[in-house]
């Protein structure tokens, strides 16, 4: 009975250290967008005496089954692998290519393993920003590490009214119009404060030009002066009607 128990424990510990095993380094479902490339990974371990002699992708969709993925005859030009068949590569992602992606490999000796993961597609394409980063710069050591204050248009912001990081060092902005940031970094050197001013318009949608007020400007004085010429003008013309024929004439009666 002992000798059974050990057989069978040493057959165990044997396939756990040589048999062909399979698997995702990440179980979580990976979302692709339509159009795009899906790359699938899978890590295969295997002794140094095993061999991979069949490898296949298949993929599971609901009402549908299985469906063979690689390799299929004809070939899917789409689909490719690489990494000795461990990665897959789905070009021009299609909602028909959503489903649980299961890769199976079998060594030479017929004992075979599966993984699979889910694959779905991605609705919203994800959101980037640029953050604020606020750095200090220091040549004294110091026993603490700094601590920040962020201001927008000098009312102070924390975690609950605006994206910051872990350590609050970085700050992400709203799309909000904002005028003005300052960040206040206190630590056991001392106090830096630092400020970055945006040039936001209030109504980023207006489209009139920024030099409008200056021809403004240039208008009224345009129109002013000409009105000043106008005028001139008819004081002159009336200055030369009233003057009487023969007046302003130097006559010489010797």
């Amino acid at each position: 009975m002992d000798l059974l128990v050990t057989g069978v424990l040493l057959a165990l510990c044997t396939c756990q250290c040589f048999c062909l095993t399979v698997r995702f380094q990440n179980q979580q479902p990976l979302h692709v967008a339509l159009g795009r490339t899906l790359v699938l990974e899978a890590r295969i371990d295997r002794g140094p005496e095993e061999k991979v002699s069949l490898l296949t992708w298949e993929r599971e969709t609901e009402g549908q089954g299985k469906v063979r993925v690689f390799p299929v005859t004809p070939e899917n030009p789409r689909v490719s692998t690489d990494q000795q068949g461990a990665k897959l590569r789905v070009t021009d992602f299609r909602k028909e290519d959503c489903g649980i992606y299961i890769i199976t490999v079998m060594d030479q000796r017929g004992i075979q393993d599966v993984a699979s993961r889910a694959v779905k597609e991605s609705e919203l394409a994800p959101e980037a920003t640029i953050p604020l980063h606020c750095e200090v710069s220091y040549d004294s050591e110091q026993w603490d590490t700094p601590e920040f204050v962020w201001l927008v248009d000098g009312v102070a912001v924390s975690n609950q009214t605006a994206n910051l990081s872990a350590d609050g060092s970085k700050l992400y902005p709203s799309g909000e119009c904002v005028h003005k940031y300052t960040c206040i970094a206190n630590s056991s050197l001392g106090t830096s404060i630092a400020h970055f001013n945006t040039g936001c318009e209030a109504n980023p949608n207006d489209q009139r030009p920024r030099c409008m007020v200056p021809w403004l400007i240039t208008a009224m004085v345009i129109v002013v002066a000409s009105g000043a010429l106008v005028i001139q003008h008819k004081r002159m013309s009336k200055t030369q009607h009233s003057i009487p024929p023969g007046a302003g004439r130097c006559t010489n009666d010797l």
